[in-house]
């Protein structure tokens, strides 16, 4: 208890004790990482556009499986059209 009672007095003298430090960040790596962090926001778009039928049905499974309905998989889109009626 004694060396737990210790350390909690050096972590608190210590954090009293810090001084204000200015951080300088280079124009030329701000930039690089603006476009890092655009590119990857582009991709993560991309990709939910692209798979964004595919989130919606498994979702919708998801809910309806949540609300107690059951799930019929004979009324999933199948991407062809009947002229049936």
């Amino acid at each position: 208890m004694r060396n737990v009672m210790k350390v909690l007095a050096w972590l608190v003298g210590g954090l009293m004790t810090v001084r204000l430090v200015f951080g300088y960040i280079d124009p030329n790596t701000g930039g690089m990482i603006f476009q890092l962090l655009a590119a990857v926001l582009a991709s993560l778009t991309g990709i939910l556009l692209f798979f964004s039928r595919q989130i919606r049905m498994t979702t919708g499974k998801w809910r309806r499986r949540l609300n107690g309905n059951a799930y019929d998989e004979s009324r999933e889109p199948t991407g062809e059209h009947s002229d049936e009626e």
